[in-house]
């Protein structure tokens, strides 16, 4: 029964047209889920927080545009440039992890909107 309803509503939803979409596709589903299936609420606001780190330019990209080499662009973009300093907003480079944790989040997220 359970299945069936929300079978029902991934039906009725239409899919996300561009990465932001399905980036906030992603996160509003893992807010939905019920408790003990759900990602914790701290890692959740992680998942957002790197997520903003991400240009709009490729956030509004569709996804047949998004392509690896697109996608390599821009976590080269990020490791140089892609964040910026507390006090003085000047851009600064973002760490080797923090780019891989960023990628984390949206394969994880085209990973999910597959099935």
């Amino acid at each position: 029964m359970q299945r069936e309803a929300e079978d029902a509503r991934k039906a009725a939803t239409p899919p996300p047209l561009t990465l932001g979409g399905l980036l906030s596709e992603y996160l509003a589903d893992q807010e939905r889920k019920p408790d003990g299936m759900r990602i914790a609420s701290k890692t959740l606001e992680r998942y957002r927080e790197l997520a903003a780190y991400l240009s709009p330019e490729i956030e509004a990209l569709t996804l047949v545009d998004v392509t690896p080499p697109r996608l390599n662009r821009e976590w080269s973009r990020l490791l140089e440039s892609g964040g910026h300093h507390r006090k003085t907003k000047a851009p600064r480079p973002l760490s080797a992890k923090t780019v891989r944790n960023i990628a984390g989040v949206v394969s994880t997220a085209f990973a999910r909107a597959i099935f």
